[in-house]
């Protein structure tokens, strides 16, 4: 594995490394600086390969995917000619798949043409990847740290880290792990010196175990399934399929190899029980249910019914997601977390009639490398198959693949798989042609690429400044520019449009009216937002336009039924403007959504409470625990409370309730051990819960002035700062939709998106 008489291991391993840590992650898309290294990098090995090719005199080849690349070419264009208006997020996903074309016949050139082995590339991927694992490792590390007290004390239930490593996000990293778990472990069987045995053990120990923390269900589902394929290849590479060559091949084995057998098997038949137990139990875990899933696969299939033969075009899923499903406060997503579903949506029955004909080529390409590769490299393709299938498996329940280093890996182990042995020159008209395309493509692609990057430049100076100068207004002059030369980039108009209207926030009128004429750009581009359209009312109603600023309002909570604040927002307008019917309306559906808000300060002023009494509505024992203090009725609360679940759940809630309660017992001890274990949960925001009960700690003790303080900074805590995020996963809208850092603040003051506990609220209003 670690031949020094080789350049190709280290340079390989090199490259890997710079992709898996920052250059191909989603950080590498988004961060300037790393865009700028891989882009340099790009055209160094682009021009490093073109001109080895020259001096070397390289012959070019055909490839497996050669047909169908024209045919997937041909899906694409065909839907975006048919989805004209929404070309330019087309762009984003075509520049990746160029992107992908081309790595896919650089890599089949090189070994084409035998300047780097498929043993290199993969021993290359193992040894670069060392450094995901060890973060991966140094995060479970850390995560224990910091929840260890935690557990101690009882204040969090046993859970897994989920690292993230290098690679950002779980999931993906699952997908790196159930890639390499068979190909280390196909490196294992190949080589024969004890040490580098020794080595590759642990690599496979680390990376099983890595992939266990990773908690990625369809990781679990992918390595399994690879592991299948491992297996039975590896029998059938042995001979050992049948039970009688399993018998005699035991017979011949020493004792210690037997007992190392039976002890391997043990284990593995345990874990392998107890993963499939906790993996089925695990849909009862709390945000981990079949509902997160089953929402976006029943969007896609709408979406699909919609334009079922040419697709809504590439990378639009999250466009049609977004009219689906409720934003806020579901996340908004770039891919329907299933191939075929995402194909099927995007490229319509085209597009899926060209998956499965790749598929197919692809198989047919495996099985012809299987029955001609010699014995000796047989269990490289064991390792690769199953690389191969696990892959395949993980992108059917979701897509990793959507972060280029994943797309990356999975490529080059699937040109590893696929690559021809007898390898077919091209001759005739062909060559100028095929070197022609190829060459021009990557021009194409590097021009577009550099293009994209000083247009990201320039609008990351214009967003930094305006952060730092706070000069919201100037900040959006500063993006016309930049609006003027790619003006059908919607996400440009939506930053312009939360600048000015931070601006107009702080009283500049003429913002008000830019900062309309910017989202009504962006609500025309992007109509299923529902972020734009909030924002572009609450702008409405500031600058005197009630009727439209209602009107829309209704059509967002139409649109984002689950998002409660919208729904009282909605109400507030509709009470301010005497429509009480529409008032009512949306503050039946606000309490439908969260019963929690009837303790929400100064919503229906013009109407009784009594209009809104439900017992259907389930409302939390915390809400009603609250409602009986703030009727006098102590023990009824006490009684409430203790009896209920809420009581025993460690949550910041929690404690507080806790704390009103003991101390309105009288009980002064137990409120401090309420505060001790509140303490232990809190930071950041959440710190207005407890400022809010060291509040009434203080009042109890009769140390007025520090109530006051308390109460003071934990009101100061919910106040948000003019960039800080209010909507947890909202700016996944710029992030993955568009692949552009952004405003983190979804919503614009003006606006009143509530972000805080209702509960939380009340106590606070009601606070001297």
């Amino acid at each position: 594995m670690f031949r020094s008489n080789v350049l190709a291991r280290p340079l390989i391993a090199a490259l890997w490394m710079y992709l898996l840590s920052i250059g191909g992650t989603f950080n590498g898309v988004l961060l300037l600086e790393i865009q700028r290294v891989t882009l340099a990098l790009m055209v160094l090995l682009v021009a490093g390969w073109l001109l080895l090719r020259w001096r070397k005199r390289w012959y070019w080849h055909r490839t497996v995917l050669d047909v169908v690349t024209l045919l997937w070419v041909f899906a694409i264009v065909v839907s975006l000619l048919a989805n004209q208006a929404i070309w330019r997020r087309s762009v984003v996903g075509i520049w990746y798949v160029m992107l992908y074309i081309g790595v896919w016949y650089i890599l089949h050139d090189v070994v084409a043409n035998r300047a780097v082995t498929r043993e290199k590339i993969i021993d290359g991927l193992l040894i670069g990847s060392v450094l995901v694992i060890l973060f991966g490792y140094l995060q479970t590390i850390f995560w224990l740290r910091d929840n260890l007290p935690l557990f101690r004390a009882g204040l969090l239930g046993i859970g897994l880290p989920r690292p993230g490593s290098l690679i950002g996000n779980p999931n993906a990293l699952g997908g790196l792990l159930l890639m390499l778990l068979p190909l280390a472990a196909g490196r294992y069987l190949m080589v024969r010196r004890r040490f580098e045995r020794i080595l590759l053990s642990v690599y496979v120990v680390s990376v099983v175990f890595l992939l266990f923390l990773t908690f990625s269900r369809g990781a679990w589902l992918g390595s399994a399934a690879g592991l299948f394929i491992f297996g039975w290849l590896f029998l059938v590479h042995e001979d050992l399929l049948s039970v009688g060559a399993l018998r005699l091949w035991w017979r011949g084995q020493t004792a210690r190899i037997r007992a190392l057998v039976s002890v391997f098997l043990t284990i593995f038949t345990i874990t392998l029980a107890g993963g499939i137990l906790l993996f089925m139990r695990s849909f009862a875990f709390s945000g981990r249910g079949l509902g997160l899933r089953t929402g976006i696969y029943q969007a896609a299939v709408d979406l699909f019914s919609e334009r079922p033969i040419v697709g809504s075009g590439l990378f639009t899923f999250g466009r049609g997601l977004a009219r689906m499903q409720s934003m806020p406060p579901e996340t908004p997503h770039s891919h329907a977390h299933s191939i075929p579903l995402n194909v099927g949506v995007e490229l319509g029955v085209i597009g899926l009639v060209v998956l499965g004909l790749t598929i197919v080529v692809l198989l047919r390409a495996m099985r012809r490398n299987w029955l001609q590769v010699g014995d000796d490299r047989r269990l490289l393709f064991v390792a690769t198959f199953a690389a191969v299938v696990g892959f395949g498996t993980h992108q059917l329940v979701d897509i990793p693949a959507m972060m280029p280093v994943i797309a990356l890996v999975g490529l080059v182990v699937l040109a590893v798989a696929t690559m021809p042995l007898d390898v077919t020159r091209l001759t005739g008209q062909r060559v100028p042609l095929h070197s022609s395309i190829l060459v021009v493509g990557w021009g194409v692609l590097l021009v577009f690429g550099f293009r994209d990057h000083l247009r990201y430049n320039d609008y990351l100076s214009v967003m930094q400044v305006a952060a730092d100068s706070e000069n919201f207004r100037q900040g959006a002059e500063n993006l016309q520019p930049l609006i003027d030369a790619d003006p059908s980039f919607a996400i440009y108009y939506l930053q312009q449009g939360m600048l000015y209207g931070l601006a107009a926030d702080e009283g500049d009128e003429t913002a008000l009216q830019s900062g309309i004429v910017s989202l009504e750009n962006f609500v025309a581009l992007e109509p299923t937002y529902a972020v734009g359209r909030v924002n572009l009312a609450a702008l409405y109603r500031q600058a005197g336009r009630d009727d439209d600023a209602l009107s829309l309002m209704q059509d967002v909570v139409n649109d984002a039924p689950d998002a409660w604040s919208l729904a009282y927002q909605l109400g507030r307008y509709a009470e301010s403007l005497g429509e009480t019917q529409i008032a009512r309306s949306a503050y039946q559906h606000m309490l439908r959504i969260r019963p929690d808000t009837f303790l929400l300060p100064g919503w229906g002023e013009t109407f009784e409470a009594d209009e809104f009494a439900d017992d259907a509505l389930q409302r939390s024992a915390a809400a009603e625990t609250v409602r009986l203090l703030d009727d006098g009725q102590i023990v009824a609360a006490n009684m409430l409370w203790r009896s209920s679940g809420e009581s025993q759940q460690s949550s910041r809630r929690r404690y507080v309730i806790d704390v009103l309660l003991t101390l309105a017992l009288g009980n002064r001890e137990d409120a401090v051990t309420a505060l001790d274990n509140l303490s232990l949960l809190t930071e950041g925001e959440e710190s207005a819960w407890l400022h809010l009960g060291q509040a009434r700690l203080a009042s109890f003790d009769g140390d007025f002035a520090r109530a006051a303080s308390e109460i003071e900074q934990a009101r100061s805590a919910l106040v948000l700062k003019p960039f800080e995020n209010d909507y947890a996963t909202g700016d996944n809208l710029t992030l993955l939709q568009f692949l552009r850092l952004g405003i983190s603040r979804q919503f614009l003051p003006q606006v009143g998106y509530i972000t805080a506990d209702p509960i939380l609220l009340h106590l606070l209003e009601n606070e001297s």
